[in-house]
């Protein structure tokens, strides 16, 4: 369970929920930050960032005291610390356990839905998870997507993100390693190909075959050396 922030009040301005740690953000909140960072070419605006950890509207922030940003900036030096963790494929909620499967273990939909989304919105980890960490035996399917996704999304999105983390590593980890083993299946059947060709081109040197065979061999050439190129 996430802790609750303290609040701290000021004369006028109302309460003010300000988060001390890590654990006290949300997987939500975090998508927030990072976008804000990754969508700035400059360091993001501080009433920005403010804005985002305090639920508080950006006018709001910018009408607040100077000695009273402070000392909610005081508050928010733990941003600059990493979140430790170990990487792990399964997390806990309400007593129900939620698993990453193994990336050989994927299904075709479960993989183009993913990058779907990771064309879309790459840090839109609530959405990874929702599709990818699941109950035991649970299917992604068109009823799982129609009745369940959304909930899980919000279910995930409403997490300290100090328990979502980890799931992100070993997701990230799985991605790479998915990665690898696609560059060595392209790169081990560009080799096949390359050699096919070898063979193709040594067979069309030989006369011995007839002008049908040899005109089927030439447009097949074509085509491999056509993939090969294009891997």
């Amino acid at each position: 369970y996430m802790a609750i922030p303290k609040k701290v009040v000021i004369k006028d301005f109302g309460d003010f929920i300000v988060p001390e740690k890590w654990e006290d953000i949300n997987l939500k909140k975090f998508q927030q930050i990072m976008r804000l960072y990754e969508s700035s070419e400059n360091k993001p605006d501080m009433v920005d960032l403010i804005s985002i950890l305090t639920d508080k509207d950006k006018e709001i922030i910018k009408q607040l005291p100077m000695d009273f940003i402070d000392k909610i900036m005081v508050r928010l030096l733990f941003l600059n610390e990493p979140i430790k963790c170990n990487d792990s494929n399964k997390i806990t909620i309400d007593g129900e356990e939620y698993l990453i499967n193994h990336m050989e273990q994927l299904k075709f939909m479960e993989y183009g839905d993913v990058n779907t989304l990771l064309d879309h919105d790459r840090l839109n980890y609530a959405g990874i998870l929702s599709i990818l960490c699941r109950k035991k035996n649970e299917e992604y399917n068109d009823d799982y997507i129609n009745n369940i996704l959304q909930k899980r999304l919000e279910m995930f999105e409403k997490q300290p993100v100090t328990n979502i983390i980890p799931l992100i590593g070993f997701f990230l980890l799985l991605s790479n390693s998915f990665e690898a083993r696609l560059q060595s299946y392209l790169t081990e059947g560009k080799s096949q190909i390359n050699q096919l060709l070898k063979d193709i081109g040594d067979s069309l040197k030989n006369m011995g075959f007839k002008k049908y065979s040899m005109i089927c061999q030439m447009i097949r050439l074509k085509k491999l050396q056509k993939l090969a190129n294009s891997i």
